[in-house]
Order: C-alpha cells, then sequence, then structure tokens
C-alpha cells in the first residue's frame, strides 16, 4: 500500500513554530561575532514560506548584544565607519537589511577606571556608547532593552553620564538594567518607557549637575551628591545640594533668588 507523502508544512503551523525556535533562539543574549553559539539560519533559505515564516523569530525573539569599552580593539571597531557598519561588525552574519528586523538588545558599558580617572574614561565610554545608541535610535520598534554598566570602577557620576544619550532612544516596551543603582535605573526606565517615577533624585541631581557646571563647583561636590542620590538618601542629597548651592552664592555676585529653582526643586 502506498503511503501519502508528507512534508515539513504538513505539520500545523503552531509546531513549525516551535520548531524554528529550537533550531533559531538562543536561550541566552548572542555577542560580538555570535562565537559559541549554536544557530541554524541555513535554513531560512529552504523556501520563501520558510522565510517568512521564520525570519521573525531569529531576529525578533533573541537577545542581540554587544559591548562598549574603552578599549583599542573596540575604539577602532566604532571608528570603522557608519554605525550601521559597526553593527555589522559585531553581528556579521547579518545582512544590512535584516539588522532593522531586531527587536531586542543587550549593551555592556566596560570602563576599566579607576580613582580621579574616572570621568575622563567615562567620556570616552559615552563616546562609543552614544554610537550604539545612536544606531540603535533608528530601530522604531525596539521591544526590549537590556544596559549592563558592570565589572568596572565606574562611580554613580560616570554612570549618569554614560546613560544620558539613553533619553534618544525610542520608547522600549521593557528596560532591564544590571549594575546600576536602582535610584538611577527607577529614572532611566522612567525616562524610556514613560514608567512611574517613584524617586525624583535622579532629576534633582541632572538638574543641579547642568546648573552647576556653569560656576565651576567642584567634582567632588558632585560626586559626594551622586553617591546620595544612588542611595536613596533625600536628606544627605539635600544638605549637600545646599553646600553647593552655598559655595556658588560665596564666591559668584548671583542673587539668592537665582538659586531657588535649585534648592526647592521637588522640595
Amino acid at each position: 500500500m502506498s503511503g501519502r507523502q508528507l512534508s515539513f508544512f504538513t505539520f500545523p503551523a503552531e509546531i513549525r513554530i516551535e520548531i524554528y525556535r529550537l533550531l533559531l533562539v538562543h536561550s541566552e543574549g548572542i555577542g560580538s561575532q555570535a562565537l559559541g553559539v549554536s544557530l541554524c539560519p541555513a535554513i531560512l533559505s529552504t523556501c520563501r514560506q520558510i522565510l517568512s515564516e521564520a525570519r521573525p523569530i531569529l531576529y525578533g525573539e533573541n537577545v542581540w548584544g554587544m559591548t562598549v569599552a574603552d578599549i583599542d580593539g573596540y575604539r577602532e571597531a566604532f571608528e570603522c565607519g557608519t554605525d550601521m557598519a559597526s553593527f555589522l561588525f559585531h553581528w556579521s552574519f547579518l545582512s544590512p537589511p535584516r539588522i532593522l528586523d531586531l527587536r531586542k538588545f543587550w549593551v555592556r558599558l566596560f570602563a576599566n577606571v579607576n580613582g580621579l580617572e574616572t570621568i575622563t574614561e567615562s567620556i570616552n565610554v559615552r563616546s562609543l556608547a552614544a554610537k550604539v545608541f545612536s544606531a540603535l535610535s533608528r530601530h522604531p520598534h525596539i521591544d526590549y532593552l537590556m544596559i549592563q554598566v558592570g565589572f568596572c570602577d565606574l562611580d554613580g557620576r560616570g554612570q549618569c553620564y554614560v546613560l544620558t544619550d539613553l533619553a534618544d532612544l525610542p520608547h522600549p516596551s521593557k528596560v532591564d538594567f544590571t549594575f546600576v543603582p536602582p535610584v538611577l535605573a527607577d529614572y532611566m526606565r522612567h525616562r524610556l518607557t514613560g514608567a512611574p517615577l517613584t524617586n525624583p533624585l535622579p532629576m534633582m541631581y541632572e538638574m543641579l549637575e547642568t546648573w552647576a557646571t556653569n560656576f565651576g563647583v567642584s567634582p567632588s561636590y558632585l560626586r559626594e551628591c551622586c553617591i546620595a542620590m544612588g542611595d536613596g538618601d533625600a536628606h544627605l542629597f539635600k544638605l549637600i545640594r545646599r553646600r553647593i548651592v552655598n559655595d556658588v552664592i560665596t564666591k559668584n555676585p548671583v542673587r539668592r533668588t537665582d538659586m531657588d529653582h535649585i534648592l526647592y526643586q521637588s522640595g
């Protein structure tokens, strides 16, 4: 008795989707060059129907990651051309049109710094991170973003500085942070997703630093203030803020009323 010839498309669509996931989705983030990641993207070249069914899974369900570091090799990679060219340097097996289909990203900001060089090095890291964020800003459908500031000595003020450009990204539906002070993470999540802001200290610090830099305020004062902000210590933050304002008043011929918007913002 001759049997009926079966094909892959005999399976229900739900089963085909699960097969695609087994072949194309990695349980962890896919980093530079996808080294050590066992995927089978060749299945996309089988036929047009498989391509149309499987492509959204490969590009949309994996988390694509890259490390931004103040290391010559990384700097050269990001200076090799356009932002998109830099992306392709990291995920060399992706074709240019398909990179716009990516939906989930993690970005690891790495700065091997210490002591007084922290802010200087964070400026270098920020210049590299800005290229990544600039490229990400062209993705109108980012669903998930993970930002990691880890394995480094970057202090709270350096983290604030590096993360500033995140505010220019299109609004993802979910954002996670690791190795970032909870208060700062909450603030950045508010700016990126519109989630309710539970602590106003980061916003207050951002306004204070913008104002204070016009008067040459000591970085040590701002660092103390930023540490208090990261710890969520509103009382200490306001004490240091008042010390900064009083110091500016003493050294600069400005009226006390010019400082009111700094002293009394958000209480």
